[in-house]
């Protein structure tokens, strides 16, 4: 890596992450009791419907959201998320992933994570990290503090137009831009980078890396 400024932007699930963290922090929320074993079902269900491409991320995002937090107190699962990520975030990252992120962050290159997690997950986590920038999936939050809707959904397309802008902000060219992530859904978001570092990718976005050039981490 030369002395050249260079942006790097890494996703959160299945990349920085070792699983998907909102599916983790919903697991944690069943242990504790805060949510029933119906709603426990349901929401896999959800997510497997997501993973086998019959829903979308935005679909997947306001059923999860009625289905969880809608009405919820703000401050209990700001509370909660606190509560699970400082018992569980180390051995949910991947350490290859947390040595790039390190090597960059030692050769004073910028950061980012992008994730369409929820904010009262991706903050912290870039906030341990040390990242230089982040976005995430917001919930709107109501007078009395309660999730009242859901604000904004980061998909793959937001994340190449934020790494675009983020590069032009920070006036850094476009061959300088580095995307790190595991899945097909994030492929605007990789297309979007100058170098592209896909972490364990699946049989859809395997063939893709291979006739691209892209670094594949298997």
């Amino acid at each position: 890596m030369d002395a050249t400024p260079s942006l790097h932007v890494f996703d959160l699930d299945g990349t920085l992450s070792q699983q998907n963290i909102s599916v983790a922090f919903g697991r944690y929320l069943f242990e504790i009791g805060l949510i029933t074993r119906i709603q426990a079902l349901l929401a896999i269900s959800c997510y497997g419907l997501f993973k086998a491409h019959k829903i979308s991320l935005h679909t997947l995002h306001q059923l999860l959201f009625k289905l969880l937090f809608k009405g919820k107190k703000s401050q209990l699962i700001l509370q909660h998320a606190k509560e699970f990520l400082e018992s569980r975030l180390i051995e949910l990252t991947h350490p290859l992933t947390v040595k790039m992120l390190r090597h960059a962050q030692n050769s004073h290159h910028q950061t980012a994570l992008f994730s369409s997690s929820l904010s009262f997950l991706v903050e912290p986590i870039a906030q341990h990290f040390r990242f230089d920038h982040w976005i995430s999936s917001e919930y709107s939050i109501d007078k009395k503090g309660n999730f009242s809707e859901v604000a904004s959904i980061i998909d793959g397309t937001t994340k190449a137009n934020q790494l675009r802008k983020l590069a032009l902000q920070l006036d850094i060219e476009y061959d300088k831009t580095v995307a790190y992530s595991d899945g097909d859904n994030d492929l605007p978001f990789l297309n979007a980078a100058g170098k592209q570092i896909v972490f364990y990718p699946g049989k859809q976005l395997l063939p893709i890396c291979l006739a691209k050039g892209w670094l594949a981490i298997i």
